[in-house]
């Protein structure tokens, strides 16, 4: 039986609720890191944020509707243009790797005929 920090043995049912918490906490965390990783998600969270933002300041400070929407259009053009770029580096890096690869094999290839 496993023992706990202050020497007495821990029963089966503490047991298993240590395991159920351990569980939870893990859930826990690949939901947030799941939630991280989903760009999609995040760039609609954005927008929202800027539609709020443009609805807040218009009808506070009753500024011309083109200019906030103008400037909220410009944002979300940014977001998203620097989301895809972000996305495609991986990829390219990737895809220069294996051809390196492959260049490699092929030159090995040749040596050996």
């Amino acid at each position: 039986m496993t023992e706990s920090a202050d020497s007495t043995p821990k029963t089966a049912e503490e047991l298993r609720a240590d395991i159920e918490a351990t569980r939870a906490e893990l859930a826990e965390t690949a939901d947030a890191l799941a939630a991280k990783l989903d760009v999609k998600a995040q760039a609609k969270e954005k927008v929202h944020a800027v539609g709020d933002k443009v609805t807040t300041t218009v009808t506070e400070n009753k500024t011309p509707i083109g200019a906030i929407a103008g400037s909220a259009a410009a944002v979300f053009a940014l977001v998203v243009v620097l989301r895809v770029r972000r996305s495609r580096k991986p990829k390219a890096k990737v895809a220069k790797a294996l051809a390196k690869a492959e260049k490699a094999r092929q030159k090995k290839n040749k040596k050996k005929d």
